[in-house]
């Protein structure tokens, strides 16, 4: 058992080496007379300069809409992110979403009609799991609190009262990929889940659900670079040009 302890330790250090040292070249193999026991490893690349060394972060705008169900019924939630891009893989920050129109209930007797609006904020991680010049597939989750109203009208004497939806917490999780046409705009696809963290049963039954997105995504981040760093546009719409001229020289 300690030396699996060990195996392990030992294991998730190169691991992180691995995260910290952009493009680093590690090799570690296992000895096999004693499967817990690492040789050293001898060729780790340390970058040599400050330009090695460097990160990148971009800034992150994008509509982010969805269709799911509410109250049985399907409808639009829009959306929009804000946030940070890190290294072309990770994207965090913070998301705002609310129905477009609300969703109308009548009861079983025709009696009462209730309008039932809906919305969230949250904040998200993202983390692209997959990329190439013309596809990218991601994963994500995001935690954070909604709230809304139910405007019910007693349909015999036109009476309304306003209910509020109490404030709770909501998870989402999703998978998503999508096709650029060129770097600032694509076609995608999206599924995912929302979830009340409630034990009000009436509210999960009415507001948690699956989702889904059929989207045209206007890169906002990538619109904005053309126009204020056009320099540094230029230089990645003609990197991405080479990409895929080598792409296709290669089949």
């Amino acid at each position: 058992m300690e030396n699996a302890k060990n195996y392990i330790i030992r294991l998730t250090a190169v691991l992180i080496s691995a995260v910290l040292f952009n493009k680093t070249e590690l090799s570690a193999q296992i000895l096999h007379k004693n499967p817990w026991q690492l040789k050293p490893v001898t060729n780790i690349r340390i970058p040599q300069n400050k330009e090695e060394k460097k990160h990148s972060t971009k800034f992150l705008l994008n509509f982010d809409n969805y269709r799911s169900q509410v109250a049985k019924q399907w409808v639009k939630f829009n959306g929009l992110r804000i946030g940070i891009e890190i290294d072309d893989v990770i994207r965090t920050g913070f998301g705002f979403y609310g129905m477009s129109e609300g969703v109308t209930v009548t009861n079983s007797d025709q009696t009462e009609e209730n309008l039932i609006n809906y919305r969230y904020n949250n904040f998200f991680v993202e983390a692209v799991v997959y990329e190439n010049y013309k596809w990218e597939l991601v994963v994500n989750s995001a935690i954070g609190k909604g709230k809304g109203n139910v405007v019910s009208t007693n349909l015999i004497t036109q009476t309304a009262k306003t209910v509020q939806i109490p404030e709770t917490r909501v998870f989402t999780i999703g998978a998503g990929a999508l096709y650029k046409i060129v770097p600032w705009l694509g076609v995608g696809l999206g599924i995912g889940g929302r979830k009340l963290l409630t034990d009000d049963e009436l509210l999960n039954k009415g507001l948690s659900s699956p989702f889904y997105a059929i989207k045209v995504k206007l890169i906002l981040s990538e619109i904005i670079k053309a126009v204020f760093k056009p320099e540094k546009y230029k230089a990645e719409k003609e990197q991405y040009l080479k990409e895929r001229a080598a792409k296709k020289q290669k089949k």
